[in-house]
């Protein structure tokens, strides 16, 4: 979604004839196996909401980037960009355009670069490996040129094109660069030159983001690509609006703290490892400075001591067995924990004393391995499919005594590597492709904790 991608679509997934245990069929190394037969099935549907909402958020209003990015004529993007994307300045984003664009559908318009479209871009960047140019689309760059585009990148020194006017190429070529004012060698000169301010600005943390002008205002997807948490303060180019914090996981929007000046506004954001927001200006702004207070979780207590877990039938673990302390099932001394794929239920009593009423109450389960459902006496109060595994509890507790049941489901490598050990009895599981061996490394699986009693504002 970062790379813009705003809708999904899934294949195979309705072919699974085979209702024996495991993945079942398919297409060996090429894309997900996303099937009933997935251990994380009947906890698969959070996970679609926030794609289906991250989507649609995704498709509103029309596409803003300064930058159209010519890759030339000779090459394909994937050849050319498959180990990186092109290299551009932080804070601004790009569309690809090929000459076909160029020549046909681009024009100028109040200094911006426009298609049908709608979509405008500041500038034209030619990727700097682009040596040869055809001369139609010489001639338009020219064209476009003295309409007033500004042009990033090398003078090309010669046509792929054999029917090309070698003559013909050099004098456009040299006409077009040789406007100092228009033509410049780097994206990065041409932004100094228009003095064009970043679209979204961080305080030393690198953030990808997406953004769309929506009919009444602008709608920002910001996403940490990073495995650490990142807090900084994110400065946007626009203003006059509040903005918002639209969490597709969740489906909340809550204000957020801003600043604005200059034709900026600044917002302190907060984002978790591998995480995104979306933030929203709609609303009109009032002022131009506003505070929340930010969101805080104090500890309340730790859930500690034995837990018991639950295993499915012929998966070749035990039907029950008890964890004194929270560990990784690849860790236990059990053949069938050590080498189970499925989903199993940890079950405990724990007492919870003094709730009050003006506070939620959070269940945090630390590191899971992968994903987890926990239900408490007897409620579903949600699932838990990424960091911080957290859920909300505070509707489904009651002072004293309260059974929590969380059910974590892990994938199924283990169980592959397991049915290729010398002494398995059996196999579990049957796979069509199956890339494991005896020797592949077992992945952490289970509840790995700690486990804790989180208090936050209402």
């Amino acid at each position: 979604m970062a790379n813009g991608v705003n809708r999904f679509v899934i294949h195979t997934s309705a072919h699974q004839p085979d209702d024996s245990s495991g993945p079942g069929i398919g297409l060996g190394a090429v894309g997900q196996w996303f099937t009933r037969k997935e251990t994380w099935a009947e906890m698969a549907r959070p996970w679609m909401e926030y794609l289906a909402r991250s989507s649609y958020l995704l498709q509103q209003g029309r596409f803003v980037a300064d930058i159209a990015w010519f890759y030339g004529e000779d090459d394909n993007i994937t050849a050319l960009y498959d180990d990186q994307p092109p290299s551009i300045p932080g804070g601004y984003a790009f569309d690809f355009v090929n000459a076909d664009v160029i020549r046909t559908l681009l024009r100028m318009k109040d200094e911006y670069l426009v298609s049908p479209s709608g979509a405008k871009y500041r500038l034209l960047a030619i990727d700097p490996n682009v040596r040869r140019i055809t001369l139609p689309t010489l001639r338009r760059l020219d064209a476009l040129s003295k309409a007033g585009l500004i042009i990033a990148g090398p003078k090309p020194s010669h046509s792929p094109s054999l029917a090309d006017d070698i003559s013909e190429f050099s004098s456009l070529a040299d006409a077009v660069w040789s406007r100092t004012d228009r033509t410049y060698l780097t994206v990065e000169a041409a932004i100094s030159a228009l003095q064009l301010e970043p679209d979204v600005e961080t305080e030393g943390e690198s953030l990808s983001f997406v953004h769309r002008k929506l009919p009444n205002g602008d709608l920002y997807y910001i996403a940490n690509l990073s495995n650490k948490d990142i807090d900084s303060l994110v400065s946007f180019r626009t203003s006059g609006k509040a903005p918002e914090i639209w969490r597709a996981d969740d489906a909340t929007v809550t204000p957020i703290s801003y600043n604005a000046v200059g034709g900026r506004t600044a917002i302190p954001l907060t984002l978790s490892a591998n995480d995104a927001v979306f933030v929203v200006f709609q609303k009109p702004s009032s002022t131009t400075t506003f505070h929340t207070p930010p969101t805080s979780f104090t500890p309340l207590q730790s859930v500690t001591g034995p837990w018991k877990v639950s295993f499915p039938p012929d998966r070749g673990a035990p039907s029950t067995v008890t964890f004194d302390q929270l560990h990784s099932w690849t860790e236990n001394e059990s053949s069938g924990v050590r080498y189970f794929s499925g989903a199993a239920r940890y079950s405990k009593t724990i007492a919870i004393t003094d709730i009050e009423s003006e506070k939620r109450l959070l269940l945090d389960l630390g590191k899971v391995a992968n994903i987890a459902e926990v239900s408490v006496n007897g409620h579903s109060a949600g699932v838990a499919w990424k960091a911080p595994y957290r859920v909300d509890i505070t509707d489904f507790v009651h002072e004293g005594s309260n059974q929590i049941d969380i059910s974590v489901a892990n994938l199924w490598p283990n169980r592959l590597i397991g049915d290729r050990q010398p002494d398995a009895e059996r196999q579990y599981a049957q796979a069509a492709y199956n890339p494991f061996n005896k020797d592949s490394p077992l992945q952490q699986s289970g509840l790995l904790g700690p486990v804790r009693l989180l208090t936050a504002p209402r």
